[in-house]
């Protein structure tokens, strides 16, 4: 991966806490895929609202990496604020 570059990632995460990050529960997985992260131009995380406020074992990366975060309508409006405040921009569809 330290190879290639990529212009675009999406990101699957099983929590992301505004305050501390994107994470997963494997540990080779988030070090694998934090590689990935730190060669791509722009980071899309996708997941669904009821994963948004949570965390898990291992952390993928902080939440500054994140550029865009696709999720529902379900997303609680106090998780809202604190993406935005952390530069991401928040897509609920």
């Amino acid at each position: 991966m330290s190879s290639l570059w990529l212009d675009c990632m999406v990101l699957g995460f099983v929590g992301l806490d505004a305050s501390f990050g994107a994470t997963c529960s494997d540990t080779d997985e988030a070090a694998v895929t934090r590689t990935m992260i730190e060669h791509s131009e722009t980071i899309l995380a996708v997941g669904t609202s009821e994963k948004i406020g949570k965390r898990s074992f291992a952390r993928i990366c902080k939440t500054p990496a994140i550029n865009t975060l696709i999720t529902d309508k379900g997303l609680n409006r106090d998780q809202l604020k604190l993406l935005k405040s952390a530069k991401v921009e928040v897509i609920a569809v």
